[in-house]
């Protein structure tokens, strides 16, 4: 038996530009399929061969799988607009293949995975929660046939026509545990990131975040039965997370790395033993990350030894312009916190990305304008704003059901920079429109401008000058293309 990983045909948020870089949920579940069955796994990646779906049937059909996975499990291709095209391909595999089994998994799916059986007759099986153990199970299952199907955790699929929901899957615990994603089915030297950064690679070493965001995308990717799952950080060590990239940069030659844990910083000591690992072995790879700013000032005295090991670039969610509005949107961090975190990264020519939202039920032109002057005062390097989108599975999203708010049932919109729904005071037509000068208005200082194109580290001018390229889009209601 044959499972082919697929990345299929897919755009991106053209606010990062050209950014074609590696899936690492797929790269991560083969590497353990590949170790944990006697299966032959094989990927194929679309987006950097820039494949229409065509094409993708044309090598589908030369390499016979007998199952296709897709599936991601971040917003960098755009958000829930991924689940449409991923949708879409399944539809388009069946048709030409119709034996060829399809398993689905990672964004949205998780959160609701009988409305996404019952809207997509072509996907067969459906992941809910990580993706690993219940895969494995699921393709032993399939090649031996000896297995009960309804007694695979995690799993829903159909039985006589009916959609069955399996029991919950606990957790994976120890991420050290698990192998290294199969880099190598990947065309690692081929990926580029923000236009123009060749020998790029995004990596993802962490699940869960302690903070638990009320907007924030990782609840479509829990069990809804278990929504604690979410606040359950776990991470890979320092020691490991050095090790990956140390197989990327003498491996594959990759120079740059974005972590995409949305809170990769929870831990000191990871922090500590991934600097000191990566000087120690001689690793020269330049990494950015996403953190909290209570995280950040925890830790402003290891800023010099992180610089020392190759970090050029942070990000930090901003989102509210007083406390007051961040804690409504259960972001624990604080204008004094972030504010420091700021200027500490600036003192040892770190660039920093701050995150703001609108489309807040409670929004108003006048909270839209004070959130662009609280990032004009905190003045990161880049703002980069975001739509609110209610995932499903977030404590926004059911606010909104319950309120009837959603306008955009259409999932290719939903790319956390179209408004799919009104505020409180304001139609999607006008949130759009404040969007886009928000965005617009942080860029228009020249001496902002000047640092940004004066900055030291060249991965921070080209990712700074893709977002200032781009910011036009918003008005032309281009996010996702």
């Amino acid at each position: 038996m044959k499972v082919l990983f697929l990345n299929p045909p897919m755009g991106n948020w053209v606010t990062w530009g050209k950014h074609v870089t590696i899936n690492s949920h797929l790269a991560q579940v083969a590497a353990y399929v590949r170790e944990n069955t006697p299966l032959e796994v094989v990927a194929l990646d679309a987006r950097v061969d820039e494949m229409d779906a065509d094409k993708v049937l044309e090598a589908i059909a030369k390499e016979s799988p007998d199952v296709v996975y897709q599936g991601n499990v971040v917003v960098t291709a755009g958000g829930a607009a991924t689940v449409a095209r991923i949708n879409a391909m399944f539809q388009k595999i069946k048709a030409r293949f119709p034996g060829i089994l399809t398993v689905a998994g990672g964004l949205m799916y998780s959160a609701i995975p009988v409305e996404a059986l019952q809207k997509v007759p072509s996907i067969d099986f459906l992941i809910v929660g990580e993706t690993e153990e219940t895969l494995a199970e699921l393709l032993k299952a399939l090649l031996d046939g000896s297995q009960d199907l309804g007694i695979i955790r995690g799993l829903a699929w159909r039985e006589d026509g009916e959609i069955r929901l399996n029991a919950p899957r606990p957790l994976i615990q120890d991420l050290d545990t698990l192998p290294m994603p199969a880099y190598d089915l990947f065309p690692m030297r081929r990926y580029r990131g923000f236009s123009t950064l060749e020998h790029f690679s995004d990596a993802l070493t962490s699940r869960g975040c302690m903070g638990g965001c009320g907007f924030c995308y990782e609840w479509w990717l829990y069990d809804p039965r278990k929504p604690e799952d979410f606040l359950s950080y776990r991470s890979r060590s320092g020691k490991k997370v050095a090790e990956e990239l140390e197989l990327l940069s003498k491996e594959y030659g990759i120079r740059t790395v974005n972590f995409l844990d949305d809170d990769f910083n929870a831990s000191r000591e990871k922090i500590v033993e991934l600097s000191e690992e990566l000087i120690g072995r001689n690793v020269k790879v330049d990494w950015f990350f996403m953190g909290r700013a209570g995280n950040f000032v925890r830790d402003m005295d290891l800023v010099p030894l992180m610089k020392q090991a190759g970090c050029y670039f942070v990000l930090m969610g901003i989102e509210g312009s007083q406390d007051e509005e961040r804690f409504r949107m259960l972001k624990g961090t604080s204008f004094e916190q972030i504010r420091q975190a700021v200027e500490a990264f600036r003192a040892h020519d770190i660039g920093t990305v701050g995150t703001f939202m609108v489309g807040f039920w409670e929004d108003d032109e006048e909270a839209i304008r004070k959130r662009v002057e609280t990032m004009d005062l905190v003045d990161p390097d880049v703002a980069a704003l975001q739509v609110l989108t209610p995932v499903p599975g977030s404590p926004v999203y059911k606010k909104a059901m319950a309120k009837g708010l959603i306008e955009v049932t259409d999932w290719e919109l939903w790319d956390i920079q179209h408004a799919i729904m009104p505020t409180k005071y304001l139609t999607r037509e006008r949130l759009r429109e404040l969007a886009a000068w928000a965005q617009a208005e942080f860029f228009k200082k020249p001496e902002r401008i000047e640092r940004l194109m004066n900055a030291k580290h060249p991965c921070i001018k080209a990712s700074c000058a893709t977002y200032m390229e781009n910011a036009a889009r918003f008005a032309q209601d281009q996010a996702y293309v």
